[in-house]
């Protein structure tokens, strides 16, 4: 992604020219942009296999050679696109985008975060699975026509329900770079604690 400074877009005295794409897999097509960011209007536009440093410079190269002012340059860090922008703007600053500088930052973290949650999954995850089998296996006895079997029968479903919670709860996903797995299942884990808690209350109370 290349842009000018904040000053600049604010006067309108230059243009910018914005890359926007991601990396292609192997054998598939990704289409890369290239727009004016005071404007908006579109600049260029490929559709391309391979993501190389001589397909991004050919990309840019129009962009240079109607002479949009370009004074800085913001990207992913991607290698071609560093040697192409580099290539062509050989003079402009160029700094890696505040998502990909803080999930590189965050990566140590994120790394342990993952490693707890799996230990989270593991100590659970099996005694969770056989708790809702015996549940359902329960249920199969009850005879759906008497009273105190359909009583049973709605709280094995309550229970269930908590079960699967919990079940989904090991299976929160983090997202960089600063939401983390493992406390997001704690919370949820927690939260169900606290509920069954009070419906267990509820349930002395009602006897009492």
């Amino acid at each position: 992604m290349v842009c000018c400074s904040a000053a600049d877009k604010v006067c309108g005295s230059c243009r910018a020219a914005v890359s926007h794409g991601i990396q292609p897999d192997k054998g598939s097509e990704t289409i890369y942009l290239v727009r004016d960011v005071v404007t908006g209007r579109l600049l260029a536009a490929e559709s391309v296999r391979i993501s190389d440093t001589p397909t991004i410079t050919a990309l840019l190269q129009p962009i240079r050679d109607l002479g949009v002012p370009v004074v800085g340059a913001v990207s992913d860090a991607q290698e071609s696109l560093l040697q192409a922008i580099a290539a062509l703007w050989p003079d402009i600053p160029h700094q890696v985008g505040q998502f990909h500088y803080l999930r590189e930052a965050s990566r140590l973290m994120f790394d342990v975060d993952r490693k707890v949650r799996k230990q989270i999954r593991k100590a659970l995850q099996q005694d969770i699975r056989m708790v809702r089998r015996q549940l359902g296996a329960h249920t199969t006895t009850l005879d759906p026509t008497d009273t105190d079997d359909q009583r049973t029968a709605t709280q094995i479903a309550i229970l269930d329900d908590y079960a699967l919670a919990a079940q989904t709860a090991l299976n929160l996903d983090a997202l960089q770079p600063f939401q983390y797995a493992s406390p997001a299942v704690d919370d949820a884990l927690g939260a169900i604690a606290t509920s069954l808690g009070a419906l267990k209350k509820g349930a002395h109370k009602a006897r009492s």
